[in-house]
């Protein structure tokens, strides 16, 4: 486990990395750990698939309907609910043009990691924060998230992006 001095500390090196890429590269981690994140939901998460594949689609071949999708994200009114939703909104955003965005767009990658710890409801009070950031969920995340990061960071990584989609599909699957 990382340093326990400061919990967030892994996940401040990781946002440095992540904000040295260009934001296109950005994006398409956001996009990457979104997938990931839906391969884990049961019923996949039928409406993050949807708005997923639009978002790749749009990518390689029509980025003008990027601003259309954005609209139907941001007018969900459960958006906030959801923050793999979210990280989708910001990451459109970030293929926009928006530096904001794009650290939104981890930090909501980072509360769905914290979130996915399996709770048992008999506690009214969460684990101090380096209990949480020490748990297997969070620490998986922090691997793959530095993965992806790792390969966007490698040279020729646009042939790789389709090896990323592929091990975020299948991370979910290994996790059942």
């Amino acid at each position: 486990m990382d340093s326990v001095d400061d919990p967030l500390a892994p996940w401040r090196t990781l946002e440095a990395q992540r904000a040295a890429l260009p934001l296109e590269d950005q994006a398409i981690f956001i996009l990457v750990c979104v997938e990931s994140i839906l391969s884990m939901r049961p019923a996949r998460g039928a409406a993050g698939q949807e708005y997923l594949h639009a978002i790749w689609d749009a990518i390689g071949a029509d980025r003008s309907k990027l601003s259309t999708i954005a609209e139907a994200l941001d007018q969900r009114p459960d958006i906030d609910d959801h923050d793999e939703l979210a990280a989708l909104l910001h990451a459109v955003e970030t293929l926009r043009g928006s530096h904001d965005a794009a650290a939104w767009g981890a930090r909501r990658l980072l509360a769905d990691a914290y979130e996915r710890i399996p709770r048992d409801g008999s506690d009214d009070f969460f684990p101090p924060l380096a209990d949480d950031t020490a748990h297997e969920t969070v620490q998986d995340e922090l691997r793959w998230q530095r993965s992806v990061l790792a390969s966007l960071s490698a040279n020729d990584h646009a042939a790789r992006i389709a090896h990323l989609r592929e091990q975020a599909r299948t991370r979910g699957e290994a996790s059942h």
